[in-house]
């Protein structure tokens, strides 16, 4: 009876690991397609905002801050986005580190903050950077499109 009842966990924590590798790997295709879409919609709102000035546009344009607003949030967008990838690789490193040492140190001590892995807080706030930056982008682009309507 006792053999089935271990033979039963393991097959539970199989069951259980295969999972969890499964989520892993789809949060990580999230991540990506995340990263891609920011940098997408970030480069055609600027790519779109150009060809409006260049081919549309009233004379004289209306509201040109409400552009160079909406530049720089794109700017700051893709910055953000870029700087991600590289905390991002810092944060996956760190998390081996620290994975090491849980698993192969003898200190099994409470101190989280051996355990703390700050690149991947930061690497956190660069995505939403990215996408509030996005977002303010495209409002205010909306907003410049807008004023710049004909009348």
């Amino acid at each position: 009876m006792d053999m089935d009842k271990q033979s039963d966990e393991a097959e539970a924590y199989a069951a259980y690991m295969e999972e969890r590798l499964r989520l892993l790997n789809a949060r990580l295709e999230q991540s990506k397609s995340f990263d891609k879409l920011l940098t997408t919609l970030s480069v055609a709102a600027f790519g779109f905002s150009v060809g409006y000035i260049e081919l549309i546009r009233p004379t004289p344009i209306q509201g040109p801050r409400w552009l160079l607003a909406a530049w720089a949030c794109f700017f700051v967008s893709l910055v953000a986005v870029l700087l991600s990838f590289l905390t991002s690789q810092r944060a996956c490193t760190r998390q081996v580190k620290i994975a090491e040492q849980v698993l192969l140190s003898d200190d099994h001590s409470t101190d989280s903050s051996k355990f703390r892995n700050c690149w991947a807080k930061a690497t956190i706030g660069l995505n939403a950077t990215s996408f509030v930056g996005l977002l303010g982008g495209m409002a205010l682009l909306a907003a410049f499109a807008i004023k710049n309507l004909p009348q």
